[in-house]
């Protein structure tokens, strides 16, 4: 039963990030699938190499697994891009291509904040390459840092090979799909320039096999490692990593989410010994819950970055905007859902991001639910994401005082909040003040939290 559950949590995470790491890719797009289907090449051309004992120094010490799974935050550094640059339907001008090549040393500098705070570094050691190196190209021509050779690490070599050719068999906003042959023409005609000769070479010879790669939904069949064995630290890796890459798009600086699962497991088990919730919430999985909650908020990916970087209030017109992720948030839930059954999962995640705005006196958004017709996760949601904003600074107020955060709670009891929750929240206040974490700053971005304050 622990192997069983240990299994569904990994499977859970891993489809977690697949979709974070899309919607990244293609914000706009939730079912872009560029992700999977490079995973699935990269499996592929790992077979390959394994065949033929190609470059066999370099993966006999890898975790062939781990790699693959990392191709997925290969792109990361997209999510600090403007949307005006990365979904420009056009050509881009030599200043928006420079601001685009940018992504690659952004998306390395992101995964080097997440190793800060881990044990587990072999994932995220293959990430950071990925990301800072799969646009070198073997004539020394590509970026960020001009590598040549072998100098560009084989990471970056094999993923320049199968990002390349799944973007030319595809459409993008600035041009059409090309045909599997036409795609590995060019390909061929850049060996030696643009790619790595011998993984070209390789790639030519089994050509049919990439265009007959059928994307699969996979999180354990890649016949290298149990995933059930995989430790706590690797666990704690991936929820590290979403949480990130959802902050950094939300406007939080890395943190937040990390404060709102230690308030979060603070609050539920306070509600343990009050007999109104105790069922309820002593029926939830928690570790599941858990997983549930780092996707609160991921509907903001979606928002554009005009709204999300405003310094000043929102207007009317810009706040029904940001009041959309919501509801971007729950497609992004039955996403995920297409790749796991795990229906506790979709509850908590559903319910969180789509009720953690409602009011307990039914002015709230998206569906304007009033009282106990609220589900209780985003009741809870409410208030501990309220306390978080408080804390912190915005761009039109400095952060409060841990009891100036309590008294607007406190005033909201009964209008935006459950009071019996309220009353539960200032019973154990001290706990959440001692327990929770200090107060640090936010990166100066858009609130749409409470905006009276």
């Amino acid at each position: 039963m622990v192997e069983a559950k240990r299994r569904t949590v990994f499977e859970l995470q891993n489809a977690i990030l697949k979709t974070v790491a899309e919607l990244v890719e293609c914000r706009d797009d939730v079912t872009g699938g560029h992700i999977e289907r490079t995973q699935n090449y990269l499996d592929l051309f790992m077979n390959i190499l394994l065949k033929h004992n190609v470059y066999i120094e370099d993966i006999s010490s890898w975790d062939i697994s781990l790699f693959v799974m990392s191709s997925q935050l290969h792109d990361v550094g997209k999510i600090s891009i403007k949307d005006s640059i990365l979904l420009k339907p056009g050509k881009l001008t030599p200043e928006e291509f420079e601001e685009m090549k940018r992504h690659t040393i952004l998306g390395a500098d992101i995964i080097k904040n997440i190793e800060k705070s881990t044990k587990e570094n072999t994932f995220l050691r293959h990430a950071k390459i990925l990301a800072g190196s799969h646009h070198e190209k073997w004539d020394g021509s590509g970026y960020p840092y001009g590598l040549k050779g072998v100098d560009i690490p084989l990471q970056g070599r094999l993923m320049a090979i199968v990002d390349v050719y799944d973007a030319l068999t595809n459409s993008r906003s600035y041009k059409k799909a090309f045909t599997h042959e036409d795609s590995v023409e060019i390909i061929k005609n850049g060996l030696g320039q643009h790619f790595d000769p011998v993984l070209g070479g390789l790639f030519i010879k089994y050509e049919k096999e990439f265009q007959n790669k059928s994307p699969v939904k996979r999180y354990f069949d890649f016949g290298y490692v149990n995933p059930a064995e995989a430790d706590n630290s690797f666990r704690a890796t991936v929820l590290k990593t979403v949480t990130n890459i959802v902050d950094r798009r939300s406007g939080m600086e890395d943190g937040h989410a990390e404060r709102i699962k230690r308030y979060l497991e603070i609050f539920i088990d306070d509600l343990k010994n009050y007999e109104r919730y105790r069922d309820e919430v002593t029926s939830w999985d928690v570790d599941v819950f858990f997983l549930a909650a780092q996707l609160y908020d991921v509907g903001k990916i979606a928002v554009n970055d005009h709204i999300l970087d405003k310094a000043a209030k929102l207007t009317a017109p810009e706040y029904e905007k940001v009041k959309t992720h919501a509801g971007f948030g729950a497609s992004v839930v039955n996403r995920i859902g297409e790749d796991v059954n795990e229906g506790s999962l979709l509850d908590h995640a559903k319910a969180l991001v789509g009720s953690h705005h409602e009011k307990w006196d039914g002015t709230g958004y998206p569906s304007g639910l009033k009282g106990e017709d609220i589900p209780l996760e985003g009741r809870i949601m409410a208030i501990i994401d309220m306390y978080d904003a408080l804390r912190h600074d915005r761009p039109h107020r400095g952060a409060m005082s841990h009891a100036e955060a309590l008294e607007i709670i406190e005033g909201y009891s009964g209008s935006y909040f459950d009071p019996d929750l309220v009353d539960v929240f200032i019973e154990h206040e001290q706990e959440l003040l001692k327990r929770g974490g200090s107060a640090r700053d936010y990166s100066g971005k858009a609130d749409d939290s409470l905006d009276s304050a």
